[in-house]
């Protein structure tokens, strides 16, 4: 990989794939635990909690937990090819961190919502980030739910917290 992956932590304070540590540590539980307590705004706002950005909009909340550079010096796609594990295991560890409290993720896949043409607003955060697909937890009041994610071909992978209202799931 050409530049090192830009994170806001490494669960596991393992060194990330450019052999770069991490410079701070987010609580993953404790952010998602921010996220469902802070009311929703009429209006986007951004937040921050921990050192991570919050995005919080009138349908839900979103957080970019790790974000790879972007790959627009990268024609053949291959950089953005070996970015991708170590994006995906940056998921992995934020998934078994929540995962150990709130125990076993549901697979979320919004495909089908989105195919009868009545997306919810959590698929509608989803395609915002470039995917259709999660790892959630149904809380009392909310659906939270984490995944790996990329626009498009030139811009960085993200791994990103979404909470949503359950009602609008």
């Amino acid at each position: 990989m050409g530049r090192a992956v830009q994170a806001a932590d490494s669960p596991d304070g393992a060194p990330l794939a450019s052999g770069r540590m991490s410079e701070s540590k987010v609580d993953v539980v404790g952010l998602l635990d921010a996220l469902q307590e802070r009311p929703l705004p009429a209006k986007s706002t951004r937040w921050e909690h921990g050192g991570v950005t919050v995005l919080s909009e009138p349908q839900g909340s979103t957080a970019v937990l790790a974000e790879s550079p972007p790959f627009w010096d990268d024609p053949d796609g291959s950089r953005s090819v070996e970015a991708a594990p170590a994006m995906a295991a940056l998921l992995d560890g934020y998934v078994a961190t929540v995962r150990a409290v709130w125990g076993e993720p549901a697979k979320i896949d919004v495909r089908p919502e989105l195919a009868a043409g009545r997306p919810s607003p959590l698929a509608r955060l989803l395609m915002e980030h470039g995917t259709t697909g999660a790892r959630g937890w149904d809380r009392e009041h909310h659906r939270v739910a984490l995944t790996d994610a990329q626009v498009d071909k030139e811009f960085p992978i993200q791994v990103v917290a979404l909470v949503v209202p359950r009602t609008a799931t």
